[in-house]
């Protein structure tokens, strides 16, 4: 994996050049598309669980969900929630709804039938 850049607790920064001039060197110097990415993954991954990892710790949880369009790579999400398991953490992922927009519209569906459900009990 690439070296990581972060710097300060609340909020946590990453900074980007870290995971990105890398791996364009990487490019110059001839190393391959499927180490380059497999590189990548593994420091975004880590990213990853760094941060939430230290943003858990610090308000004491114990759960983390991975939720949103990224949590669609399939590589991303089992690295990112092996890295998680083993700082001790519990890993929420998704299953029937994907983590992405439709995982949204669902949820926007379904605040809407609450509303309107509620508004009929108040009538």
């Amino acid at each position: 994996e690439y070296p990581l850049r972060l710097s300060g607790s609340d909020p946590i920064v990453v900074d980007p050049a870290s995971l990105v001039r890398p791996g364009a060197e990487d490019f110059l110097a001839g190393v391959g598309p499927s180490r380059i990415a497999a590189r990548f993954h593994n420091s975004v991954a880590r990213m990853v669980a760094e941060v939430a990892g230290e943003a858990a710790r610090s308000r004491d949880v114990r759960v983390i969900g991975l939720t949103g369009g990224c949590f669609q790579n399939k590589l991303l999400t089992e690295k990112t929630a092996s890295l998680l398991h083993q700082a001790g953490f519990e890993v929420l992922l998704h299953g029937t709804v994907p983590p992405n927009d439709g995982g949204i519209a669902l949820g926007q569906a379904a605040a809407a039938l609450a509303r309107r459900t509620s508004r009929k009990r108040d009538a």
